[in-house]
């Protein structure tokens, strides 16, 4: 399916691919992932001066996954949400529906949980450089246009 970015947000735009694997539904949560996109990852661009103030240890500077940039996105592409783990205690129930499950997916790209980080270089960025974090966000919603 697509998520569409939240309107009024940097995600605005941006039509994300998300593959849902239903697999035990509603038993279980369903396994939420953002494929991989070809191209050169946003990970990967060099930080702007405003940025550099982050010093990236050698292990996360180079493990970019899938490329896909943000706080709650593992690097393999798996969501990371509270409502699709099961052993959360605000998580699963099997009474969520699908549009709520996608709801909650296009509401996390611009409301992270900064509790929870998936990622570092997002998480950090959103941190401590949030126009660097808002600029690659802009920049990845161009990439995912529809």
């Amino acid at each position: 399916c697509q998520i569409p970015g939240p309107p009024g947000t940097d995600w605005a735009g941006g039509c994300f691919p998300l593959l849902v694997d239903l697999g035990g539904y509603p038993t279980k949560p369903p396994d939420c992932h953002f494929p991989a996109r070809e191209g050169p990852s946003l990970l990967q661009r060099p930080l702007t001066k405003s940025a550099k103030v982050l010093a990236l240890p050698t292990a996360q500077r180079d493990c970019h996954g899938n490329g896909f940039m943000h706080n709650n996105v593992y690097p393999s592409g798996k969501v990371c949400l509270s409502t699709l783990t099961p052993v959360h205690e605000s998580g699963w129930h099997p009474s969520f529906t699908v549009a709520e499950i996608l709801l909650s997916v296009q509401r996390l790209l611009n409301d992270p949980n900064n509790d929870s980080p998936a990622q570092w270089l997002p998480y950090q960025l959103y941190k401590l450089a949030r126009k660097e974090h808002d600029r690659r966000v802009c920049a990845q919603a161009a990439r995912y246009t529809a």
